[in-house]
């Protein structure tokens, strides 16, 4: 959380401070939720979907993680257990500036985050909220960290446009540095000639100090100096110098800002989010512009949409849900189809006929049914570990326990027959274009 434990803070005045850098995360946070979450097959696994609903409500927290996520690097979430401990009840979001990460455990793992509203306020109380478990269900209030992966921190996520943060700050410092001369006058850059001798160093440096303090930084630019003297004789020197084509320097400033704040959010086009570039590019075709969006989709916003995902799993694991969730893709323009970004029914097809069981899945599986069998596990239990962990379909899953474990075979001999169809007909298709 940075060297004075405020870098969430630090996070938080770039965003507010630079116009572009907050137009970027704005909007990136949006696509990553997108119209909000959506599960394939939901029809036939109705009883899953409305438990979904149940836990997340409105989405807001999903919307407010996505946020988060893209601002720091990482997002957190307190999950809320039912009375009984048997499944997860609520999920709610935690902004992320409000939590610290305890120590790590001997198998790297942060065994209990800290909750505080202010983390400046030293004194204040904090609360203290074991990360979740399914195997240690004591506390009814635990927490969930989803983060991406960074060499540089281990115990919390940074975020992606972290290298882009200097020219996010430069940019932001341009800013606070020409409302101050425009407020003060453009009053200019100064020299000070102390002319009643030379103080010694201690004196001098102190001097120099509250000069600075006061005059120096881009929120100082262009105020009034003013000194107080016993004669005129002893005044000091104060000689005015401009900085050769300043304009030529800020607006050399400026564009590097903003070229660089771009490439640190890894932005295809500008147009993406409302910026026009001189230099052309996908801003004058339609079809350019839809070939930006899809690419930043599936470069930028699908992962971290996976990534979120992902670090709900076994929160919803928990709660014996096997639905293949996603986000449904917003559409940024009438013109940009979103229907070819990501298609929930045809990756799932996909999924199901690339799905091929080595020995080791089945082995595994029969002894899940074993377990069934002996009383160890429940069905819904079973079912959400040959989804989850051995990465069976949902539909092989179910059909283990009403055709045992000739289902497999029977599943992947109908996809056999499947792949085979689709072969003659590419076959077919390909005659006819010659």
């Amino acid at each position: 959380a940075g060297a004075d434990n405020m870098y969430p803070h630090y996070l938080e005045e770039l965003f507010a401070s630079s116009s572009m850098h907050g137009a970027i995360i704005q909007g990136v946070s949006q696509m990553i939720y997108g119209e909000g979450l959506n599960a394939t097959r939901k029809d036939l696994h109705i009883e899953q979907w409305l438990k979904v609903n149940d836990i997340f409500g409105d989405q807001s927290c999903l919307k407010k993680a996505a946020f988060d996520l893209k601002l720091y690097g990482q997002c957190f979430f307190n999950i809320i257990w039912s009375k009984d401990r048997s499944v997860v009840s609520k999920v709610h979001h935690v902004p992320a500036a409000t939590i610290r990460c305890g120590v790590a455990n001997d198998e790297d793992q942060v065994e209990v985050f800290y909750h505080k509203d202010d983390w400046s306020q030293q004194n204040a109380a904090q609360l203290a909220i074991p990360r979740f478990s399914t195997s240690d269900r004591t506390a009814a209030s635990q927490m969930v960290q989803v983060k991406m992966y960074s060499p540089l921190s281990f115990y919390y996520g940074l975020p992606d446009y972290l290298p882009a943060t200097n020219y996010a700050q430069i940019e932001a410092d341009l800013a606070a540095y020409n409302l101050s001369s425009i407020n003060q006058g453009f009053f200019p850059s100064t020299i000070m000639n102390f002319n009643s001798g030379v103080p010694t160093e201690e004196e001098r440096a102190e001097l120099e100090r509250l000069v600075y303090n006061k005059f120096g930084g881009a929120n100082n630019a262009g105020k009034i100096l003013m000194t107080f003297n016993d004669s005129q004789d002893t005044a000091p020197t104060i000689e005015s110098f401009n900085l050769t084509d300043a304009h030529q320097v800020f607006d050399y400033l400026s564009e590097q800002c903003s070229k660089k704040v771009l490439s640190g959010h890894r932005v295809t086009s500008p147009l993406l989010f409302g910026v026009r570039d001189t230099g052309g590019g996908f801003g004058n075709n339609a079809e350019e512009m839809k070939d930006s969006y899809d690419l930043f989709y599936n470069t930028v916003v699908l992962p971290f949409q996976r990534l979120l995902l992902d670090g709900l799993r076994p929160v919803l694991a928990a709660s014996n849900i096997t639905l293949d969730l996603y986000f449904t893709p917003m559409k940024p323009a009438s013109f940009i189809e979103v229907d070819n970004l990501f298609d929930p029914t045809s990756a799932a097809d996909t999924a199901d006929k690339d799905a091929s069981y080595n020995g080791a899945q089945i082995s595994s599986a029969v002894e899940v049914l074993v377990k069934v069998q002996e009383g160890i596990l429940t069905e819904e239990q079973a079912k959400v570990f040959l989804v989850q962990m051995l990465q069976f379909t949902p539909e092989v899953a179910e059909a283990l326990f009403t055709e045992g474990i000739d289902a497999i075979s029977q599943v992947e001999g109908e996809e056999a027959e499947e792949e085979a169809i689709a072969e003659t007909q590419l076959k077919k298709k390909n005659s006819e274009l010659k």
